[in-house]
């Protein structure tokens, strides 16, 4: 009996009207405080890589350390490709979020701090692979 008074009780607030203005409130990034200074070197480098082109978003191997991956035998390259692949969809993130000027936010944070984290676990395992 109590998953049908549960199931009602949801259902009475599917068609609740919610005020515009605390609409709003509720769609604005969570501000964070000060990012880590390990995580603004990190940014600050993606960044100068990206503003200079060397890094296309769109293109996976311009990550690649090209003399470090090429010693790489074929799969661990072939894992290389898959990271590169991975790593550059955040860091499209990233840089939508920084162009947007919505750098100050936690979510913001949390990606540069989580890509930086996975590129050296990654590094950990098959060298100095990515240019970032």
């Amino acid at each position: 009996m109590a998953d049908q008074d549960d199931k009602k009780n949801v259902l009475s607030y599917q068609n609740v009207e919610i005020n515009p203005k605390t609409q709003a409130e509720l769609n604005q990034p969570l501000k964070a405080g000060q990012i880590d200074p390990a995580d603004q070197s990190f940014l600050q480098t993606l960044v100068d890589k990206i503003e200079k082109k060397e890094i296309n978003l769109y293109q996976p191997d311009s990550l690649l350390n090209k003399p470090v991956y090429e010693k790489l035998d074929p799969a661990a390259q072939g894992t290389a490709d898959y990271d590169a692949f991975r790593l550059l969809s955040k860091l499209r993130e990233i840089h939508n979020l920084w162009k947007a000027g919505l750098a100050d936010t936690y979510q913001f944070q949390y990606l540069v701090h989580e890509i930086r984290l996975l590129k050296e676990s990654i590094e950990k395992l098959g060298g100095d692979i990515f240019v970032i």
